[in-house]
């Protein structure tokens, strides 16, 4: 085997290599940008279940009714349409 031979054998086996490297890289940060997105979505949810937590608490004390179920249910429905709003949301792509 002669050095160009030997070259193209080196270069073969290497520009696999960084080949795999560079799709094992490109999955990891689809996974981490799913990630991510999960989490935003999950704190959507979560910031208007607190929003609706405390007018919950408003209207159960302008109809007279206990201020705990006023509570729960506020937050149950910031909740739900939390998850309406992550559920009716378009699919972005990625940021550039």
């Amino acid at each position: 085997m002669n050095r160009t031979e030997a070259d193209a054998i080196a270069q073969a086996i290497l520009a696999s290599a960084t080949q795999a490297q560079q799709d094992r890289r490109r999955a990891l940060d689809e996974k981490r940008a799913q990630e991510a997105q999960t989490m935003a979505n999950k704190r959507r949810v979560a910031a208007l279940a607190l929003i609706g937590a405390p007018l919950g608490v408003a209207v159960a004390w302008l109809l007279a009714q206990r201020l705990s179920d006023g509570l729960i249910w506020g937050a149950l429905a910031g909740a739900a349409l939390g998850w309406a709003s992550v559920w009716l949301r378009p699919v972005r792509g990625p940021r550039a």
